[in-house]
């Protein structure tokens, strides 16, 4: 029992130490990810994933980019879609998902250009939508306090019992 919570506690720390060096390098380069909250990017993109998007001048943006867009009317929300056609006088773009392929209504602007997508994570962006869903967040904070006050009982329990073991024998040997 000992062996495994080691092993656990020692992948935990590998994987907890691999997305700080993540986030380290993404923000040293100037990026910032955007959880995929929808299959409208399929098969390129899906639902869950994590975009890390750089900021890029508009006039280096091309037909084809896959961008991150702000909302004009929900500030803060986005969306990720491919540039199907851009007009570098005017500073606009018209963008689509690759599901469907239909133009979005909306044109966006350079100034609601966030970016355009370095890399992407498949699943990593389930994390960050459960979190920002409160009963997903609470069932989350629930589940990770459960498993600690169970590997912290199992290892008191282990510890115990290993102890007895060893009094035991030391006794029979001294008898």
């Amino acid at each position: 029992m000992d062996k495994i919570l080691r092993i656990l506690r020692n992948a935990f720390c590998v994987l907890v130490a691999g997305l700080l060096l993540l986030i380290a390098v993404v923000s040293i380069c100037g990026a910032r990810g955007y959880s995929v909250a929808s299959n409208s990017m399929n098969p390129e993109l899906s639902k869950g994933d994590v975009v890390f998007v750089k900021e890029t001048p508009f006039e280096k943006l091309q037909k084809g980019d896959i961008v991150t867009v702000e909302f004009k009317v929900k500030d803060g929300t986005t969306y990720t879609h491919r540039i199907v056609s851009i007009d570098y006088d005017k500073k606009e773009i018209k963008t689509a998902g690759d599901k469907t392929g239909l133009v979005d209504t909306e044109s966006a602007t350079a100034d609601q250009i966030k970016g355009k997508v370095w890399f992407s994570i498949p699943l990593l962006g389930y994390l960050s939508l459960w979190l920002t869903n409160t009963d997903y967040a609470a069932a989350i904070a629930i589940s990770v306090l459960a498993v600690m006050v169970i590997g912290f009982v199992a290892g008191k329990v282990y510890k115990n019992k290993t102890r007895g073991d060893k009094n035991e024998h030391s006794e029979e040997k001294n008898n």
